[in-house]
């Protein structure tokens, strides 16, 4: 079995933070976003080899990673898009690999944060020997119009899968991970003849379904687009339980610290801040009298006097005298009152 991780997105909805970082390499809690799906599909014996699909503009950067990781089952190949508007899409990033790939294939997202057991996924593909696709219900139905949108039968077969409709007819949706059989992978470039969306992986699946037999992989615990900045923070607080404070930090007595937080390397906080709950401030991070929750800020920046909610300050910024909420501040900026 061969897996291909998806990373050939720019991820414009999380810039300016992912202009000079693609968004699999982003830090979530204490590992990089998509090292929680590499480790796990480095431990399975069935995949034989990870290929981490990217653009020319990120490939040193996920060269680097895997050379600083150690993966010993990963490479990178590279699509010839260097931009936004010369991107190739899902579907049409995957058809390169039709003619490579003589095996079963397993496509994951590389900017997803995935709840389930890989494993107990793959065993359920071999079960059915048909396609799979992992699906969870959603509490609120109206936010189903930003996933796939499946229907399944008792025996857990897709009956009906509209791509972010208007009107969602069920709840249960489709996160980005799918099993093909070799037979089934190589529908792709038929798909893309008949005029299929190349963009999106659910359009794919959309037609594949009135093909073949597709099933549904039920899983019950949220799984995570990190596609937003507000999704980004919601998994990075799906993911902590409690405080971990780093023995090289520095920390006044005057600093108020509410749980959960994740204070990683030389942080220094001073002054009357108020840090928590949901915080993670990463190495060489700066924080003096200031108020921050459900925030991360990023190694070396520095933010004096402000307040800081659902926001995300890049590495190395310079922030004084301000209050953010739902903002994202790129590396290096500057900004003060």
């Amino acid at each position: 079995m061969i897996s291909i991780v998806m990373a050939g997105g720019f991820a414009t909805r999380l810039w300016p933070l992912t202009r000079s970082v693609p968004k699999p390499l982003l830090p979530l809690g204490e590992k990089k976003v998509i090292d929680y799906l590499v480790e796990e599909l480095e431990a399975i014996t069935k995949i034989d080899e990870i290929i981490v699909s990217t653009n020319r503009r990120f490939s040193r950067e996920f060269e680097n990673w895997i050379n600083t990781q150690g993966y010993q089952k990963v490479k990178v190949e590279v699509e010839k898009t260097f931009s936004e508007a010369e991107k190739l899409g899902t579907i049409g990033a995957l058809s390169q690999f039709v003619g490579m790939i003589n095996d079963e294939v397993l496509v994951v997202a590389g900017d997803n944060y995935f709840p389930f057991d890989f494993k107990e996924f793959i065993s359920y593909y071999d079960e059915k020997q048909s396609p799979v696709i992992a699906t969870y219900v959603l509490e609120d139905r109206e936010k189903a119009k930003q996933y796939g949108v499946v229907e399944l039968s008792k025996e857990d077969l897709v009956t009906s899968f509209v791509e972010k409709p208007d009107d969602p007819p069920s709840s249960t949706v489709s996160v980005a991970s799918y099993l093909f059989p070799r037979s089934h992978f190589k529908l792709i470039e038929r798909y893309l003849k008949e005029g299929g969306n190349p963009d999106e992986p659910g359009r794919f699946i959309e037609w594949l379904h009135t093909q073949s037999e597709v099933y549904g992989f039920r899983f019950t615990e949220r799984a995570f687009d990190i596609g937003t900045p507000r999704s980004y923070i919601e998994a990075f607080k799906a993911l902590i339980s409690g405080t971990s404070v780093s023995d090289d930090a520095k920390i006044e007595e005057s600093v108020t610290i509410r749980s959960p937080v994740l204070i990683q390397g030389d942080v220094d906080l001073s002054g009357e801040s108020i840090v928590g709950p949901y915080v993670h401030l990463l190495p060489g991070a700066r924080v003096h009298s200031c108020s921050v929750s459900n925030s991360l800020v990023f190694q070396n920046a520095e933010v004096k006097e402000s307040n800081l909610h659902w926001s995300i300050i890049g590495k190395g910024a310079k922030i004084k005298g301000l209050s953010f909420n739902e903002s994202v501040i790129g590396s290096y900026t500057k900004a003060r009152c």
